[in-house]
């Protein structure tokens, strides 16, 4: 990740109107001081982010920002990074914020923008109210430069104020220092703002407040009067981390701002960062780039890792170590003598790796070889290629189950499949939520389902489940099963559902079933709550594969697709048969049927026929294996068949009925 600024040795770098000391005596408007009040968990927030960029992009050097982790959305949950400061909850507070993305514009009081009575406003108010103020005169300028000793870590800011005109009677100078590249987290992201998106799913966070140095409401000045300067030297030792959140100082920035009080900004600036670094030391910035490309061919058993080096730094590197690491195991390391310049990038490629069926990523890591040369930005030097699969080439069997039941709440791969992971999508249950009064699997007779966030989809964004090859040599027909419950945030969304079929490993895949919007939905749309299905908001769906009877190897693909306006969608019970059944139907639509569906203990099959005649009627489960196995005369007109399923256990049966090598099958499902 490359950082905003850097400089070394001890030379000061400028870009093109940072404030650089001196400070100007001449008259000019206010800039903006944006305070954004933003958390990892806070879906909108990346949009909040994104406006503020485009602000500060629209008015170079003019507009600051300030990215402060507060609040309940940033309170990290298991496992998650703390991105807060002791700092932010009082400058929220005196906002008077009622929603997150909030931000303030100056601390200034924008009347009919604000959220509620104070200075917050909500993200499309920014920039309108960031246009006034940058028109509005200042009667002070503020400028700083900042250093920072790389041997000891300690920062010294020199900042001075000029009153161009009398200003009040006493003003808080405040120093904030933010990173930039911190990498985390951050709900929403995909959708919001892709572009901060990493290649390992991750989102790469900007502007974040690390530290005040002047304290909660700045350095008290009172000598404010037209004519004055005020010069100022702050000191701050850098942490390691912060909240176990490295510190990298090539990733800092250092913004001044004039308070009257606590409340209303004047101005701010941004000052540049130099370097002093040990005698005989060098600079380096040395920088992993995945270029690694996802199989196509989902069946090979090799890989060849691939990766950019790229040195940031204007100063050469003599030569440095390359890495990787496929799933977290071993590193295999190459060592480069020949010197990488300054800004230059170049390729490596490894020999290839042996890889088996599964979810991999692989990891890179680069540091310099010569003790006189010192990075300057350590976070870049590891980065991941996205996950990618591989399937084994030998087949699972003659069929295929997957319930979801044996894996842990928010798993995103399971045993026999897998899944283009995204973190958003995951399989859960009733117990992992508050408020949820039924299971959460098909028609609530399981406690598993695997959930799609809809509405963190972009549009045209995909998820794709893919099951392992299954033997259809023996079969004269086949399908696959499933169990799906969907809602969109509003009656027109269109997300997707297909299944796909493939008998190459993956390179050709055949469409078999497709369903979107309307004709997919099984929920009311609700833009206001996630979407949990009651037992009776789910539908199911039996999909012929006879196209692959005498293939021995059949692989299946789930996809959906993100509309942008979509809730959630749930799939549940997928089966695909691997069995030999008849081709012909026996009964059609309106001839057979099956009542009550859900049953509890007992259900009917009614079965239509012109003439006499004898059945075989067979229940199995998900997996083939026969319940209950009978035969039955039929006389002409309607027989209705009484079937005990008192002992039956909650889920999915299939009831199969023959005669003279025809057939039809139908769905049961029990739920108690």
């Amino acid at each position: 990740m490359k950082r905003t600024l850097l400089a070394s040795a001890s030379i000061l770098l400028s870009l093109g109107a940072m404030a650089q000391l001196p400070v100007s005596t001449t008259p000019s408007n206010k800039n903006v001081v944006l305070e954004e009040f933003t958390g990892i968990y806070c879906v909108y927030c990346p949009d909040g982010h994104l406006r503020a960029e485009q602000l500060r992009s629209a008015n170079p050097n003019d507009v600051f920002l300030i990215n402060v982790h507060t609040g309940s959305y940033a309170a990290p949950g298991a496992g998650d990074p703390d991105f807060r400061t002791p700092f932010g909850s009082a400058i929220a507070g005196q906002s008077g914020l009622t929603g997150y993305p909030a931000g303030t514009i100056n601390r200034h009081l924008f009347p009919g923008m604000q959220q509620g009575s104070g200075t917050a406003m909500s993200r499309g108010d920014w920039t309108t109210a960031g246009g006034q103020i940058l028109t509005q005169s200042s009667y002070v300028n503020v400028a700083l430069e900042a250093d920072i000793d790389v041997a000891t870590r300690v920062m010294t800011v020199d900042l001075e104020a000029y009153f161009t005109a009398n200003g009040a009677s006493a003003v808080n100078i405040n120093v904030a220092v933010t990173q930039n590249n911190i990498e985390g987290p951050q709900t929403g992201g995909a959708t919001y703002n892709p572009g901060q998106i990493l290649p390992n799913g991750n989102y790469n966070h900007g502007h974040m407040l690390r530290h005040l140095i002047t304290g909660q409401w700045g350095d008290v000045v009172t000598t404010t009067t037209s004519g004055t300067t005020v010069t100022k030297q702050y000191t701050w030792t850098i942490p390691t981390n912060i909240n176990g959140i490295p510190v990298e100082i090539g990733d800092l920035q250092v913004i001044g701002f004039i308070v009257e009080g606590q409340q209303e900004i004047i101005t701010g600036a941004e000052g540049p960062v130099s370097f002093t670094v040990p005698a005989g030391t060098v600079l380096v910035d040395l920088e992993t780039a995945n270029q690694t490309s996802a199989p196509s061919d989902l069946c090979v058993s090799s890989i060849t890792p691939k990766v950019y080096v790229t040195n940031n730094e204007t100063n050469a590197c003599s030569g440095y170590e390359i890495s990787y690491s496929i799933d977290g195991g071993a590193p295999v390391s190459q060592t480069i003598t020949t010197p990488l310049a300054g800004g230059a990038s170049v390729s490596h490629t490894f020999p290839a790796a042996s890889i088996s069926g599964g979810s991999h990523s692989i990891s890179y890591d680069v540091s310099p070889t010569s003790s006189t040369e010192m990075e300057i930005v350590t976070g870049n030097n590891a980065s991941d290629s996205p996950t990618f699969l591989t399937i084994d080439n030998s087949s699972i069997g003659t069929s295929y189950t997957e319930d979801f039941e044996d894996n842990a709440d928010f798993d995103e791969v399971w045993e026999n499949t897998a899944m283009y992971a995204n973190p958003d999508f995951f399989v859960i249950s009733q117990t992992s939520f508050s408020g949820i009064p039924n299971a959460l699997g098909a028609y609530a007779t399981s406690a598993k389902s695997f959930r799609h966030r809809l509405y963190n989809m972009n549009a045209g964004q995909q998820n794709e489940i893919i099951t392992y090859k299954i033997d259809f040599s023996s079969v004269t027909n086949g399908q696959v099963t499933f169990d799906y419950a969907v809602a969109g945030l509003t009656s027109t969304f269109t997300d997707k559902l297909e299944v796909f079929g493939s008998t190459d490993c993956g390179t050709t895949w055949s469409s078999l079933f497709a369903k979107s919007g309307s004709d997919l939905a099984t929920g009311p749309a609700d833009n206001q709550n996630t979407f949990y299905p009651s037992p009776t908001q789910w539908a199911s769906e039996s999909v012929s594969l006879s196209q692959y009877e005498g293939t021995s190897e059949v692989m299946i693909k789930f996809v959906v697709t993100g509309s942008g306006n979509g809730n959630c969608m749930y799939l549940d019970n997928i089966s695909a048969s691997g069995w030999a059944v008849s081709v012909e139907e026996l009964f059609s639509e309106n001839n057979i049927s099956i009542y009550p569906n859900p049953a509890v203990n007992t259900a009917a099959l009614e079965l239509t026929v012109e003439d006499v005649q004898n059945v075989d009627i067979r229940i199995y489960d998900m997996t083939g294996r026969t319940i209950q196995l009978f035969n039955k005369t039929l006389t002409t007109g309607s027989n209705v068949i009484s079937l005990d399923t008192k002992d039956f256990t909650n889920g999915m049966y299939f009831i199969e009925v023959s005669s003279d090598s025809k057939t039809s099958t139908r769905k049961l499902v029990i739920q108690k």
